[in-house]
């Protein structure tokens, strides 16, 4: 803190730097259906003032190390993404998975480390080619089952504008 302070010669301080800390990792991550993923994470972190004393009382440096930190990472992200199978992960799932990917670093950190984690992102998510171009013959084929159920609803009303036949004899599925 501020201010005039005396220091005895017996006494050792440390400084800590309270500013956010930026990390990137590369880990893996399985899904419930057996299949692993590749992850490119970033996150930012910081050292509260009022938590500096413990921090390097369980650290004893004025940072985490990268074994520390990744070792975090990988258990919250294998916490989160056990949750999912590999299409759910590569789509509508991942935002929900990188949330609680978040709420689990974040406790873990301050349990552990007693560190503030401000935010945690994936940059990157990779199945692999294979788990890939599945993914994108399915959103192929949800097109074309779109495309064809439009088609069919524009026929219908043609064929009702026309006379030709109603909707009691004509039935879209």
């Amino acid at each position: 803190s501020e201010g005039f302070r005396t220091k005895s010669i017996f006494e050792h301080i440390t400084k800590i730097s309270t500013s956010n800390r930026n990390a990137s990792i590369s880990t893996t991550g399985q899904t419930n259906d057996g299949q692993y993923a590749n992850f490119e994470v970033s996150i930012i972190y910081r050292v509260d003032s009022a938590d500096a004393g413990k921090f390097f009382k369980k650290t004893n440096s004025k940072d985490l190390n990268s074994e520390q930190l990744s070792s975090l990472v990988k258990n919250s992200l294998q916490a989160s993404t056990i949750k999912y199978d590999i299409f759910e992960l590569l789509s509508e799932g991942l935002e929900t998975a990188r949330s609680d990917f978040e709420n689990n670093l974040k406790d873990s950190l301050m349990v552990n480390y007693h560190v503030t984690l401000v935010s945690a992102t994936f940059d990157d998510v990779d199945a692999g080619a294979n788990i890939e171009l599945i993914l994108q013959q399915k959103a192929e084929a949800e097109q074309k089952i779109e495309i064809a159920r439009k088609t069919a609803e524009a026929n219908l009303v043609t064929a009702e504008n026309e006379g030709i036949c109603s909707e009691k004899h004509m039935t879209i599925y």
